[in-house]
């Protein structure tokens, strides 16, 4: 999860793009809200983990931050798309992941690298989805209130633990998550005594949040 705002080339984007590389060669499905951003980052990370090397997603994020954002606030920018085709023409046939946007934000993209697309109307059912086939964990890449507003829908789901037990919920961005604001308190503080307490992390390093994942995947 994480801002459809953030740009090709930001380092949130890139962070995100690592971790999802990270789990997938660790055998982890990579689900993403399917959309631009840190969306697209998830998916394109999970894409290249077919590639042994890191190599392949260093170079596939130089040739998609030739296109920054998909818009310039008026009109659709081809370039984007021309962008993401070069990386699938570049690397063909990468590892599959789920990709579930939505057609509720019209004005975003869907991405192109994931396999399974499943396209929803409804933007409310879309994300209690997404959210409820999580059994390995969320990561929360820095995003505004569309995020903030999925974090704790996560947080309601491991509290009454509605689909079994908690998972892992990662807060990727210290100066989001800790300076910014206080979600990653405010978390800390609603999850205490409960199950899922010991299920959240913040972090800034991709080896860690894999760590945590595949220590405390759910079962």
């Amino acid at each position: 999860m994480g801002g459809h705002g953030k740009a090709r080339g930001s380092t949130d984007y890139a962070r995100a793009a690592r971790v999802a590389y990270t789990l997938g060669r660790r055998g982890f499905t990579v689900a993403s809200g399917g959309g631009p951003g840190v969306m697209e980052a998830a998916n394109l990370g999970a894409y290249l983990s077919k590639w042994e090397s890191d190599a392949a997603l260093e170079e596939a994020l130089a040739i998609l931050g030739r296109a920054p954002a998909y818009s310039n606030g008026d009109a659709f920018l081809p370039a984007y798309v021309d962008a993401a085709r070069d990386v699938c023409r570049r690397f063909p046939d990468g590892a599959a992941s789920l990709a579930i946007p939505t057609w509720f934000y019209g004005h975003e993209p869907s991405n192109l690298f994931g396999k399974h697309i499943a396209k929803y109307f409804s933007n409310g059912l879309r994300e209690d989805t997404l959210l409820a086939i999580a059994y390995g964990g969320v990561v929360y890449a820095p995003g505004s209130a569309g995020t903030t507003q999925e974090i704790f829908m996560d947080a309601a789901q491991n509290h009454y633990e509605t689909f079994g037990a908690p998972s892992p919920m990662v807060f990727l961005g210290r100066d989001r998550y800790e300076k910014e604001t206080n979600l990653f308190s405010t978390l800390q503080a609603c999850a205490k005594g409960r199950p899922y307490e010991r299920l959240l992390l913040l972090s800034d390093d991709v080896t860690e949040v894999a760590d945590f994942i595949a220590a405390n995947v759910a079962n």
